[in-house]
């Protein structure tokens, strides 16, 4: 067996549940985190951030070499303790090693008796940020409950502040004589860039399928402008976790018994609870690699029948019923949900929405219901019917000068218009160009529209209005020298959206705002075949399921014909070989180009082969951010992302399409 070392990864999944050491690194067990697009998008920007941040300790830290390529355990320990040998010593990717603990340092900085490491996240730091912590504390105190008084790591920063304290106990031991500080650095959203093109110094390659940074080997610190990352010093909290219990262990007992447990592979079981439900080492199919997770079940002595289903699926009921001792739908009573309010002003409670489901799950009813409101909630809606979708992006290392990390980018939209029972995708926007898009994004959105805007606008949940919102923020601190047309395009925002917390009190909402679809469906729809969720991309098949007018409808190579007219589609059937999952018609991006140009491309460039989530539209509007991908394959992303978009809003329209046939009496 090779060496299993505690590492920062380890720790951290050791300290979530050390029944996870068990299952990491085991290629017989399933691994659900390596499958999420939207967390591969996040993780490359994260992957750039850490090559940025290298300026921070050297100005020119590719010509210095200061960083321990090598992934050879007892290679990377013979080259940092070299480095080390030097009075100054700025070091990236250093290794060391205690007993069974192996780390290795994002940051590290040696000036004399002086040692300063650096972890580096992406996670955002500043006022902009929805994880705004600049006015709060890493370390909180309880304000009230049976332990008032008592202090903890907030949650936002734990596993963070866990991962450098465990770096400052092995460097602490190793060099027991040296000054040890420790310091978080993260993307300062209070800080703007200065030059255009900041992240083309940092380009995303995938030799092999290994994630690597590639940057030119001169590039200098002052090349790159002001360097919007925040550097946070944090030994007093290294030190309260240092004195804090962690499972009735100090902090250095808990990590030699995680690195125990793990060197050792052992399989320390914990108590089931709503947490696991989150667990990466889950199968839910027969076939494939084992499931930790079912394992973990049936070791709590919980069986697991063929036809039932986990609370998990309960809308808003998981951890409730999970700290109940309810993990399986049928063993919920159902009737305990009816004595709360049954009707909201518009429809379904969330107590009665949660009866409906547990009971259909437990009587095995496919049937979908309808709330009585249905008719009236309709019918009110002003004709015609428009249905808008954004893509969008937020980065940490800004594509754009004056621009902050994780700055809200509009880069597309689709929009589909219903009227007079004919329907069509009536517009699109995309930009894929190297250039700040938002305005004219903005420009074209409000041109699509009369200025005597009649009908009633969809949008599906919160992403649109939020970002209209973000856009106006960014028109209110905006000169009308640089944008003409700010109080025009303020006033359509105004016009269609709805202020969010951040811009309460703005403005009143119109009789043109939006109108949000995932509300009528949460308040008057509910299909066994979502399981629970209401998600748009399990809302609409099963919407295709329950309606037998639709699925002989869109069975029919009719979008991208007279009969729907489409910008992107030809004679195309939503629903294919007896499946009703139109995403899955979606084609690859690659289709029309040989085998070797595949495979160099895919290879080096791209990590989809379909656009089918917002994860892999973000990842594929973050690679047409640099100059050099080939015009071909530019062409075939822009072909794909606009496809995928044109479906999310036909989504909207056949969802609709099936809550309009329910009033047909």
């Amino acid at each position: 067996m090779s060496r299993r070392y505690l590492t920062k990864s380890r720790l951290k999944e050791g300290l979530e549940c050390p029944t996870k050491l068990y299952y990491t690194k085991d290629p017989h067990y399933a691994n659900r985190q390596s499958e999420d697009s939207f967390l591969e998008s996040l993780a490359e920007g994260g992957y750039q951030v850490g090559e940025l941040a290298k300026f921070l300790i050297s100005d020119e830290p590719y010509l210095e070499e200061i960083t321990i390529e090598t992934l050879d355990y007892d290679l990377a320990l013979a080259q940092t303790a070299d480095k080390l040998n030097n009075d100054r010593a700025a070091i990236a990717e250093a290794a060391f090693l205690y007993k069974n603990l192996f780390i290795r340092v994002d940051l590290l900085l040696k000036e004399g008796d002086t040692i300063k490491i650096y972890e580096v996240k992406s996670k955002s730091w500043g006022h902009e940020s929805v994880d705004d912590m600049a006015d709060r504390n890493f370390v909180k105190t309880r304000l009230r409950g049976p332990k008032k008084g008592q202090r903890y790591i907030d949650n936002n920063w734990k596993y963070y502040l866990y991962d450098i304290a465990f770096q400052r106990y092995i460097v602490r031991k190793l060099f027991p004589d040296k000054k040890i500080q420790t310091f978080l650095v993260l993307a300062d959203k209070t800080a703007t860039t200065t030059i255009d093109g900041l992240n083309q110094f940092f380009k995303i390659s995938k030799p092999l399928g290994r994630t690597t940074i590639v940057v030119e080997k001169d590039l200098h610190r002052e090349d790159l402008g002001q360097i919007p990352l925040k550097t946070i010093r944090v030994d007093q909290e290294c030190d309260f976790i240092e004195q804090s219990r962690i499972n009735n262990n100090n902090f250095e007992a808990e990590i030699m018994e995680l690195s125990e447990i793990y060197a050792h592979k052992k399989r320390k079981w914990r108590s089931i609870d709503h947490n696991c439900f989150a667990c990466q080492y889950r199968n839910d199919t027969i076939d494939g690699p084992k499931s930790g997770f079912h394992e973990c079940f049936k070791n709590a002595g919980i069986n697991i029948p063929e036809q039932s289903a986990f609370v998990e699926q309960i809308w808003r009921g998981t951890k409730k019923e999970a700290d109940l001792g309810n993990f399986l739908i049928d063993q919920v009573d159902e009737n305990k949900y009816l004595s709360q309010d049954q009707d909201s002003r518009s429809g379904m409670s969330t107590a009665f929405r949660q009866y409906i489901q547990i009971k259909k799950h437990k009587e095995r009813d496919n049937s979908p219901y309808y709330h009585e409101y249905l008719l009236d909630e309709i019918l009110g809606l002003e004709k015609p019917y428009h249905f808008i979708d954004f893509e969008t992006s937020a980065v940490a290392i800004p594509f754009h000068k004056n621009r902050v990390p994780y700055e809200a980018v509009a880069f597309q939209y689709s929009y589909h218009k219903m009227e007079d029972e004919k329907i069509k995708h009536q517009g699109e926007y995309i930009n894929v160009n190297p250039e700040f898009p938002n305005y004219d994004f903005l420009r074209s959105l409000k041109n699509e529209f009369s200025n005597d805007l009649k009908g009633t606008i969809f949008r599906y949940h919160n992403h649109e209005n939020t970002i209209l919102n973000k856009i106006y923020t960014q028109l209110v601190f905006e000169s009308s020298i640089d944008v003409p047309d700010k109080n025009e395009l303020i006033e359509f925002i105004q016009e269609i959206a709805q202020p969010t917390a951040a811009n309460n009190g703005q403005w009143r909402p119109s009789k043109n705002n939006m109108v949000d679809l995932y509300k009528l469906i949460v308040s008057l729809y509910y299909s066994p075949f979502s399981k629970g969720s209401n998600s748009i991309k399990y809302i609409l098949p099963s919407v295709l399921q329950d309606s037998l007018r639709l699925r002989q409808k869109y069975a029919q190579p009719i979008y991208g014909s007279e009969i729907i007219p489409s910008l992107n589609f030809k004679d195309h059937c939503w629903i294919q070989e007896n499946g009703t999952d139109p995403y899955k018609t979606l084609p690859p991006i690659f289709s029309n180009v040989d085998d070797d140009y595949v495979g160099k491309v895919s290879g080096q460039n791209l990590t989809f082969n379909t656009i089918n989530d917002g994860g892999a539209a973000m990842t594929a509007y973050a690679y047409l951010q640099f100059s050099d991908v080939e015009p071909e394959l530019r062409q075939m992303i822009k072909e794909s992302l606009l496809k995928y978009c044109e479906l999310d809003t036909m989504a909207m329209v056949i969802i609709f399409e099936h809550l309009l046939e329910k009033t047909i009496k």
